[in-house]
């Protein structure tokens, strides 16, 4: 990992690049055990973990209710947008936060929902990592729409 320095006053400060780190060493070796073996390195085991997050809610309402052109995220068990329900994940465990599981959980299925109608329209020539470029921008309009509030 390539770290930055930044000057801070007459000390310099060593900051790490990336995502910061969210899970304690015990309980990443607890998930490596669940997700992927031993041998899967971290992010992919957190990556694992926040698509455990979004995908069961995400099936369950399309068995229930099914979503247009579902086939764009998920053909079959082998075929299906890994990045793009992980990045859903994220967006769930953040609003968590703030919210109800409930709230959560209907929040990300709409998003799922708008995504899969974006990307019926066949002028969009639409990209998984455009789509996963979308929910993190609309995680951080959530995020400083939430952080913002004066009751949070």
């Amino acid at each position: 990992m390539v770290t930055v320095t930044k000057k801070k006053g007459k000390h310099m400060e060593e900051r790490k690049r990336g995502r910061p780190v969210k899970f304690s060493k015990e309980y990443m070796v607890k998930m490596k055990a669940v997700y992927s073996g031993t041998k899967a390195g971290d992010r992919h085991i957190q990556n694992h973990f926040y698509q455990a997050c979004s995908f069961p809610e995400i099936m369950k309402y399309h068995k229930e209710h099914p979503i247009d052109n579902f086939d764009f995220l998920y053909k079959d068990e082998t075929h299906f947008k890994e990045t793009i329900f992980t990045e859903l994940g994220r967006t769930s465990d953040f609003i968590y936060q703030y919210c109800s599981k409930k709230e959560a959980d209907e929040y990300i299925i709409n998003l799922a929902k708008e995504i899969c109608i974006f990307a019926k329209n066949e002028n969009n020539k639409i990209t998984s990592r455009m789509v996963e470029r979308l929910i993190r921008e609309d995680r951080k309009e959530l995020k400083d729409k939430l952080k913002g509030e004066p009751n949070n």
